[in-house]
């Protein structure tokens, strides 16, 4: 499984969802696992992949499938 580190970050778009931003930029909405108990704006890394077989209500970009946040970066 591939991990991606980056920023989750809240956006005003369709009524409001959490997104995840890369460091390298890239935008992906989040499935597979519950972001809430991350703080907007907070660096973590997530395993996970892109889910190329599935598309978001929200429409700003690929879905991540996250199996793992990790919160405690160095």
């Amino acid at each position: 499984m591939k991990k991606y580190k980056g920023k989750i970050i809240d956006s005003d778009l369709e009524g409001g969802c959490r997104l995840f931003k890369t460091e390298d930029g890239r935008v992906f909405q989040l499935d597979g696992i519950d972001s809430s108990s991350c703080p907007a704006e907070e660096t973590v890394v997530i395993e996970g992949f892109e889910n190329k077989n599935m598309m978001g209500i929200a429409m700003v970009g690929p879905v991540l499938t996250a199996k793992k946040i990790n919160r405690r970066i160095k």
